[in-house]
């Protein structure tokens, strides 16, 4: 899991308190976990292998290199910026993939 983000939302509109560490939260948490772990569990493809191996899922440490990426970018409004170092990226994975 990643990091975990649960609130309550009728207390907590804005979602500002996240009550994922709270360890009075801990078992509603792991509840929730099992439930999205059985439902991902039924896609035969299984596109979420960060939570359930298997499929056409990401290997390992791939989604963490994925989301490191996703950070770099720069979002204002509908403008997505990629930073110099980022771009030609996916034309470098993609000649890796044709090697």
């Amino acid at each position: 899991w990643y990091e975990d983000q649960l609130y309550h939302l009728t207390r907590d509109e804005k979602e500002m308190s996240n009550l994922a560490s709270s360890p009075e939260h801990e078992s509603k948490l792991r509840e929730m976990q099992q439930q999205l772990t059985s439902v991902l569990k039924t896609f035969e493809q299984r596109p979420y292998g960060e939570f359930v191996q298997g499929g056409n899922a990401t290997g390992p440490g791939q989604v963490e290199q994925q989301f490191e990426w996703v950070r770099q970018l720069k979002v204002r409004g509908k403008k997505v910026t990629v930073p110099p170092e980022l771009e030609g990226l996916n034309t470098q994975k993609k000649s890796l993939k044709n090697n």
